[in-house]
């Protein structure tokens, strides 16, 4: 497993790789998460709760 340093001097596990990370899965986050991936983008959508769609 690939791993990076950050500030302290410990490994932190690298578990995915993306070229563009969505924070919380709403409408907007949806939406962002979408079209990233539309456009060729490799895309991790986080969030928090175990289903999409946020204040709505």
């Amino acid at each position: 497993m690939k791993t990076i340093k950050f500030r302290i001097d410990e490994d932190i596990p690298v578990v995915a790789e993306a070229d563009v990370l969505v924070v919380g899965g709403g409408p907007g986050g949806l939406g962002a998460a979408v079209m990233a991936a539309r456009m060729g983008a490799t895309v991790v959508l986080a969030e928090r709760f175990g289903q999409l769609g946020g204040m709505a």
